[in-house]
Order: C-alpha cells, then sequence, then structure tokens
C-alpha cells in the first residue's frame, strides 16, 4: 500500500476543504465558480478542481487517465480494499454516519483523513 502518497492526499484535501468531495471522480471548472457537489452549493478552489480520494490518487500522480482502478493500482491495492475507500457507502459506519450528517467541508474534510487514516491503521482491511 503507497501510505506515503495516501498522507498525501490526505494533507491536499485538508489544506482546502473545497478541493474534496466523494460524488464523482474529478470536477473541473474555473477557480471560484459555483457549483452543487454532493447537494452542497460551493465554489472551486483555485486550481479549478474537486475530486475524491481516488481522483487525488491519480491527479497528484499526474496519471493519463483518472479512473478508479488506476488509483488502485498506483496505491497497490485490492479491488475490495478500493471499494472500501473510495465509496462513502463502504465506509465503516462511524466515518460513513459522520459523513452523511453533515455538509460542512471542513468536517467533510477532516472526516476523509481520518477515513484514510484508519485504512492505513487497519492495512485496508476497514
Amino acid at each position: 500500500m503507497n501510505v506515503k502518497l495516501l498522507r498525501k492526499v490526505k494533507k491536499h484535501i485538508l489544506q482546502e476543504p473545497r478541493r474534496f468531495f466523494m460524488e464523482k471522480l474529478v470536477e473541473k471548472g474555473k477557480p471560484g465558480q459555483a457549483v452543487s457537489l454532493d447537494g452542497i452549493p460551493r465554489s472551486l478552489p483555485a486550481c479549478g478542481t474537486a475530486a475524491c480520494i481516488a481522483g487525488w490518487v491519480c491527479i497528484l500522480e499526474k496519471t493519463v487517465q483518472v479512473d478508479r482502478r488506476d488509483a488502485e493500482e498506483i496505491l497497490g491495492i485490492s479491488d475490495d480494499e478500493g471499494e472500501r475507500l473510495f465509496f462513502v457507502p463502504s465506509w465503516p459506519d462511524r466515518y460513513r454516519s459522520k459523513w452523511r450528517t453533515t455538509t460542512d467541508l471542513r468536517a467533510r474534510a477532516k472526516i476523509g483523513a481520518n477515513r484514510i487514516d484508519h485504512f492505513i491503521k487497519t492495512k485496508g482491511a476497514e
């Protein structure tokens, strides 16, 4: 498992919570553009890109294609592990329920960061 890259993704989303959303691989537009992602109105960050964990894995590694399978390969994780990390419905309940009960972007970034930490700690088992 590429722990170093997962920690880089974690740091990236915590630095700018508007960069992080889990409902779409990548959303690109003009910086400051108003969008409604995952039902939460927001503006795109200065880079003009918001993405999920898998999206940021690919973007930060500068892959040609941004794809869940590529993210799994880059991270060195299985399809099942990717399912547990990349899809909120597959997250452990304590992260999934917190995610669903808040619309605060900073809180969601922290939940995502904690999810990444837990995934690393459990070696992808949870």
